[in-house]
């Protein structure tokens, strides 16, 4: 999100974390696997997650930082997995990747809309990011009823090879949630999906609990 432009979260607290996590292979859109951790005080980690296993010591090692977890990982060798990113910024550099996360994020608020208009669903929050959360309410059913039919409307929605989409748990209700990472989504993609659930979610009888 510091890359976007329109969508900024500079402003956010993140200057605040003692460490913060991304995942480059999706809006960086670098192959798997490519995790990262930023962290303020590299020292914290080493205390909590170091190894130093007595054949792996060097006694004339002042500096006591040869055999780190967080380094050198469990297989006690540095890969090059930051070449992978390098390669994603080379080839679109920092303001493309930043248009692609702005065009992701229009994507989800886009599709936030749609379920806020439609009285038959509700969406759990107005998305900072890609993500979102959406659930289909029916007060004829169960919580039992409703958690069934979010899975199987998502699995009929995955088996059809058109979308990919998951569910969730929030505050004791099950949600179906979408996060377009992928610079060809365009809203048309979003719009398609959500009559897509619409006519799954209102198609499927309710299951026995």
């Amino acid at each position: 999100m510091l890359l976007a432009r329109k969508w900024q979260m500079r402003d956010h607290g993140l200057e605040l974390a003692d460490s913060i996590t991304i995942d480059p292979h999706k809006w960086f859109h670098a192959p798997l696997d490519a995790g990262a951790v930023l962290v303020k005080d590299q020292s914290l980690l080493t205390a909590a997650f170091g190894i130093k296993p007595s054949y792996l010591t060097d006694e004339l090692d002042q500096s006591n930082e040869r055999y780190q977890y967080y380094v050198h990982g469990f297989e006690q060798s540095r890969r090059f997995r930051s070449l992978k990113v390098w390669m994603s910024f080379k080839r679109y550099g920092a303001r493309q990747i930043g248009d692609w996360i702005d065009n992701n994020v229009q994507q989800a608020r886009h599709f936030h809309a749609l379920a806020q208009a439609h009285p038959d669903f509700e969406p759990a929050s107005d998305p900072p990011m890609s993500a979102i959360c959406i659930r289909f309410k029916d007060p004829a059913l169960t919580d039992l009823q409703s958690k069934k039919l979010h899975a199987e409307v998502a699995q009929r929605i995955e088996q059809s090879g058109s979308f990919w989409i998951s569910t969730t748990e929030l505050k004791g209700k099950t949600w179906f949630r979408i996060s377009p990472v992928n610079f060809r989504t365009r809203e048309k993609h979003m719009e398609d999906l959500f009559a897509l659930l619409v006519q799954e979610c209102h198609g499927m009888p309710p299951s026995q609990p």
